[in-house]
């Protein structure tokens, strides 16, 4: 009994070990990795499946999974582009209006709308615009979460810790 709750433990060590390894390297793509891991913990009873599939029923993980499709669709769809190509135009090489453009429109969409899916919806165009214009990604990426942070903050509904604050108020 006492080898084989040692050896159910030394399996789950060494299966952490090579996730954060494949995590790490990216030789597989991130979502296979955890997916992977999730099947093999299922298989191995280290879960439940209530336990494994219990996450898909938080709210965190919807938002963050429907924001990861409509960065994607963004970006198939050419609306990336086009934003990117608008900034652009604006700013033309000068980072510091680029960044003040990038602040702008990212404060104003979180002041409506959640702070992940207004940060989701500007990162690619953000990552076109960097490449386009040889700005270090760092450069416009560090002010667009600054301004989606503080963006979120204006209104009731741009963050969840202003609306669940709102609730209790009420």
């Amino acid at each position: 009994e006492l080898l084989g709750a040692a050896a159910h433990s030394w399996g789950l060590v060494i299966v952490m070990v090579i996730m954060i390894t494949l995590f790490v390297t990216e030789k597989i793509p991130v979502d296979i990795t955890a997916m992977a891991v999730l099947v093999f913990l299922l298989l191995g009873k280290y879960v439940t499946p209530e336990e494994a599939f219990s996450g898909f029923s938080s709210p965190v993980v919807i938002v963050m999974v429907s924001t990861l499709f409509v960065a994607g669709a963004l970006r198939v769809t050419g609306v990336s582009d086009a934003v990117a190509r608008w900034i652009r135009g604006y700013a033309g090489s000068n980072e510091r209006v680029a960044i003040g453009i990038i602040m702008i429109i990212s404060g104003c969409l979180s002041a409506f709308m959640n702070n992940v899916s207004a940060a989701a919806l500007l990162m690619p165009a953000v990552a076109m615009l960097s490449h386009d214009s040889d700005i270090p990604p760092s450069r416009l990426f560090i002010p667009l979460a600054f301004a989606v942070s503080l963006g979120g903050m204006l209104t009731l509904i741009g963050s969840p810790p202003n609306i669940l604050a709102a609730d209790l108020m009420s």
